[in-house]
């Protein structure tokens, strides 16, 4: 019996899970304070880059979804350019191409600055947020490299987990199917 949709929901409530418990980064030029790292994308980022199409824009759905949720985010807010990110993730990715850890932290921090400035974006054209230079870079500069850490971390322990699972299978190259 495959377990994807059971790993995926494993995965991202305990993404969730502990992105809420972890505190916040002081950011004194944040509007809050605090700024608290973005977790769930990791989630999201694998299944962009190693599951088929369907299983990672349910993830970056989800993902999005959960995001604005606990981030009491205006609907949307992630979930649109998540989408977008999956769709070109998975029309530009080799899934078969066994990626080094230098270079999934880089896709990670990539995906984590699109989805960063499209979700201030967003909240400074609500009028919810001032765009600010100095405090988004300064939140940025917090925030982005501990997620990125943690996605590439995160992708490496789900490639595992669905290998146990028996989600997917070792081909002959010793690339994960």
């Amino acid at each position: 019996m495959k377990l994807d949709l059971p790993v995926m929901v494993a995965a991202l409530l305990a993404a969730a899970a502990v992105q809420e418990a972890l505190p916040g980064l002081p950011c004194p030029a944040s509007p809050a304070g605090a700024a608290k790292v973005p977790l769930l994308p990791g989630v999201a980022l694998y299944y962009i880059l190693a599951r088929p199409w369907q299983m990672a824009l349910c993830a970056a759905l989800w993902t999005g979804i959960l995001t604005d949720a606990l981030g009491l985010l205006p609907g949307g807010t992630t979930v649109l350019p998540l989408l977008v990110a999956a769709l070109v993730g998975v029309a530009l990715r080799d899934a078969k191409r066994d990626r080094s850890s230098v270079r999934l932290f880089l896709e990670a921090a990539a995906l984590l600055a699109f989805l960063f400035a499209a979700q201030r974006l967003r909240l400074a054209l609500a009028g919810t947020v001032p765009l600010r230079p100095a405090a988004l870079a300064s939140e940025a500069l917090r925030t982005l490299p501990p997620a990125a850490l943690f996605a590439t971390l995160a992708v490496r322990a789900l490639a595992r987990i669905d290998l146990l699972a028996e989600n997917v299978t070792l081909e002959k190259g010793g690339e994960a199917a």
